[in-house]
């Protein structure tokens, strides 16, 4: 059995858990609803929003 350097037994670890913090963050994110906010300004109804999903951004408007 090889033997790993002791910096691998610090660097290994916060590799693996900086991907899976950001794979938790991008899941959540995109599984997040987006709650419609009432307007800033009343005649401005339509709104649009960028909303990451599986395959890119896609913009959303809703009325």
């Amino acid at each position: 059995m090889p033997h790993l350097a002791p910096l691998s037994w610090i660097a290994a670890p916060l590799i693996l858990l900086t991907g899976l913090i950001a794979t938790s963050v991008l899941l959540w994110w995109q599984y997040t609803p987006i709650f419609p906010t009432p307007p800033q300004n009343p005649r401005s109804i339509n709104h649009t929003r960028w909303h990451w999903c599986w395959n890119g951004w896609v913009m959303s408007s809703s009325l």
